[in-house]
């Protein structure tokens, strides 16, 4: 197996001009998977919460949005400067994604190369149409900025610890991904640290059975505190997110179905059969590239790619549940490259193209339908069509109209979709207008900024409709923020009956079209136990 290994890493695929070719094909369909359709659905909650984060200033990104977005603030400067440059449409706000992605699976090709040439573009293959990595490459979140960050760390991990070293080969810029990298994964998600966990768990692994790897102690100790010298400025800022995320948090803890729900979802197999399969070929390969004389390589892989799942899983019973697939995208890179270590090292030749194609087909027939699906993000703009039907319908004028959203974060996607209809309507959100963040006795399910009516006073809510031609509420259906409809029902004892009804899925947003019957003689008590 070693010789057959040491084959398959100096194979040559022709003149060199092939060879980069191949590797510029694979970006390019990298490219077309992420950009493809990229605008076409409107923005969802979350995605609201990056567009309004963009528009703060620089002092708002340190000190109120991280109280509203449990995520660190280089996402939404990054995302300020890339809106000043590009605009805030839906296909601007989603491209820095987009090329994110791209520079991801270009790092991943890196990081196969560091095995051989074959496993660098049957990694970059599978990563370019995974179909997860795929999907939050067209979202305007900072997910795949940390898959990203993960890829880099993927790379120098490889191409520092994954073999022994002579003397004379560059490292360089190895060393500046691995301290690049690992600072922005910490700057991209709070749950990054894991990531870097199971990368320090390998190399001491590594240093305490190999004592050629110890020679790499020195300078990773120093790379590790350079890390983190970068990440301190942000530092009380994460410890206060930790806090709330800990008291008050809408992520519940991991049992067994979740588990494997949230893992599918990370690796992109829709059944659990699927998923064993996945784990079997990755599992597969890792013991390939072992009994091929590449344990080190090995290690790093198998501990980039399940530790992180195993930590996260473990802290979310000890401390606070944190498990959820998207911030288990860093584990996306090493996966990919384990897998690929699986094809490349096949002894059946004939085989491996077959059981590749296969794989590929696979994750293009569950990534393609994702390409302006209706059915995958909240339909905010046939929420801003039905409301602007019905007010044309009633004749009434913008200024005669209010719009009120339970909770109050939901004007964000909402008034996104607003502006890109070039449609003009007051919004008010329930308690009070987002934000709001610090309100006396609230619950704040997540976030900081959007409290639960529970216990708040809810008449400035028939204040903002009062006088009103025509009003809206807008909530989802069981939602945590108001599960009994307490807002619909205080409306209705202040005189305002809902005369029509509009449910939209996904998201269970549903929208009441409120007329005035009568005025109540004292609007002004309106505290809900």
């Amino acid at each position: 197996m070693s010789s057959y290994y040491s084959q398959q890493g100096s194979l040559h695929f022709g003149d060199a001009s092939y060879i980069r070719l191949a590797f510029a094909l694979i970006l390019l369909l990298a490219a077309a998977m992420r950009f493809a359709n990229i605008g076409v659905l409107p923005l969802w909650l979350d995605e609201g919460y990056s567009w309004w984060d963009a528009q703060q200033s620089l002092a708002d990104l340190w000190t109120l949005v991280p109280q509203c977005d449990p995520h660190p603030p280089l996402y939404a400067m990054l995302l300020k400067l890339w809106v000043g440059a590009f605009g805030d449409s839906t296909a601007a706000l989603r491209s820095l994604s987009a090329v994110a992605g791209v520079i991801s699976t270009a790092f991943v090709m890196l990081a196969g190369r560091e095995i051989g040439l074959r496993h660098a573009l049957i990694a970059g293959l599978i990563f370019a149409t995974a179909p997860f990595q795929v999907q939050f490459s067209q979202e305007a979140r900072p997910y795949a900025m940390l898959a990203l960050a993960s890829s880099m760390l993927c790379f120098a991990a490889l191409r520092l610890l994954g073999q022994s070293r002579r003397g004379g080969q560059r490292t360089g810029w190895a060393w500046a991904a691995l301290v690049v990298g690992g600072a922005l994964m910490l700057w991209f998600n709070n749950t990054a640290g894991l990531l870097l966990a199971a990368f320090g768990i390998a190399a001491l692994t590594m240093m305490a059975t190999d004592r050629d790897a110890r020679r790499a102690f020195l300078p990773l100790l120093g790379a590790a505190l350079l890390i983190g010298l970068l990440w301190l400025p942000y530092m009380p800022t994460f410890v206060e997110q930790a806090r709330g995320i800990s008291s008050d948090f809408w992520i519940q803890r991991p049992g067994w179905w979740q588990f494997q729900q949230e893992l599918r979802w990370t690796l992109g197999v829709h059944s659990n059969a699927a998923l064993g399969v996945i784990l079997a070929v990755w599992t597969f390969g890792i013991v390939l590239l072992a009994r091929a004389g590449r344990g080190r390589a090995a290690l790093l892989l198998g501990c980039l790619a399940a530790l992180p799942v195993s930590l996260s899983f473990v802290v979310s019973h000890l401390a606070t549940p944190i498990f959820l697939a998207r911030a288990l995208i860093g584990i996306g890179p090493p996966f990919a490259v384990g897998l690929a270590c699986a094809f490349a090292t096949l002894p059946w030749r004939r085989a491996m193209p077959i059981a590749l194609a296969l794989l590929v087909c696979y994750q293009l027939w569950l990534a393609l339908p994702m390409q302006g699906a209706t059915d995958r993000k909240e339909p905010w703009g046939r929420v801003v069509s039905q409301i602007a039907e019905d007010v044309e319908a009633a004749g009434a004028l913008t200024t005669e109209t209010m719009v009120l959203t339970v909770p109050n974060e939901m004007v964000l996607p909402l008034g996104h979709a607003l502006k890109s209809a070039e449609v003009e309507l007051p919004m008010r959100g329930i308690p009070g207008d987002y934000p709001q963040p610090g309100v006396t006795g609230a619950r704040y399910p997540s976030g900081k900024c959007a409290p639960s009516v529970a216990g708040m006073d809810l008449a400035p809510a028939a204040h903002a409709i009062a006088g009103r031609k025509l009003a809206f509420l807008i909530t989802r259906r069981n939602n945590s923020y108001d599960p009994n409809n307490a807002v619909l029902g205080y409306l209705r004892a202040q005189g305002w009956a809902s005369v029509e009804t509009h449910t939209f899925e996904p998201g269970a947003i549903t929208v009441y079209r409120l007329c005035l019957l009568y005025t109540s003689p004292s609007p002004r008590d309106g505290l809900l136990s």
